[in-house]
């Protein structure tokens, strides 16, 4: 199922056609009858995105009902909302498959296992599969020992889009934050996934980090204190 808004213009840029008020359509490709160039240009184009691409108004419309020439060549702006789609049982074994390769090889070979898990992750591509979850982390932990801090962070993040109390999410998102510098933000993330699912490795974190952050702090106001003059505040910005 597809959910889109677009707009259907000629030659001068005037619409002509397209969804009303701003209110999306819902279709699902290849079952309901939208037009040919909708349907067919929906599986190349990335959810959030807009693209525009050029159709025959014969190939949109229909030879009836054309409200200009059959022949006149259009514009059509789409923009995908959301897309899921049904995942067939060899596509699941695919995935599942890829998901046991990569769980046997990311000790020993995380390049490898990292692999494995994107070819199932694009198996499973704009569907809702239990298996989509567990595929992003562990693809996320080999990016993290391949130094892909960027690439960890982003799957990570889309886990806790699809499912926000994820805690494994939330401390892999620590560990990226952590290689960024970017300290609070990394602690934020590791009390969540203490909160979620407690255990010694997080709690040693959390620790290492307030530890961290307190001696910062304390450094910034020694610092300060070193430039005061009598009877002046100074804050460095």
């Amino acid at each position: 199922m597809s959910v889109v808004r677009y707009e259907l213009l000629d030659e001068h840029n005037v619409r002509i056609e397209g969804t009303l008020n701003n209110c999306p359509l819902t279709f699902t490709v290849g079952t309901d009858a939208v037009a040919k160039p909708l349907s067919s240009v929906l599986p190349l184009i990335a959810v959030g995105s807009t693209v525009s691409v050029t159709v025959c108004a014969e190939d949109f419309f229909g030879k009836f009902g054309c409200p200009v020439y059959p022949s006149s060549i259009l514009t059509l702006v789409i923009e995908l909302l959301s897309s899921t789609k049904p995942t067939s049982p060899c596509n699941v074994t695919l995935a599942a498959d890829c998901k046991e390769r990569g769980n046997a090889l990311i000790q020993t070979n995380p390049g490898e296992a990292k692999y494995m898990y994107t070819i199932g992750l694009q198996v499973l591509l704009h569907t809702q599969d239990s298996l989509l979850i567990p595929l992003l982390l562990n693809a996320a932990m080999c990016d993290l020992q391949s130094t892909d801090v960027l690439g960890s962070l982003y799957k990570c993040l889309w886990v806790l889009r699809l499912e926000p109390d994820n805690a494994k999410a939330h401390y892999r998102c620590g560990q990226a934050y952590e290689e960024f510098k970017q300290l609070s933000a990394a602690l934020w993330h590791y009390n969540r996934s203490g909160e979620l699912q407690p255990n010694n490795t997080t709690d040693k974190k959390k620790k290492a980090l307030q530890d961290t952050l307190t001696k910062q702090k304390q450094s910034k106001s020694l610092f300060q204190g070193i430039f005061k003059k009598p009877g002046e505040d100074f804050k460095i910005n």
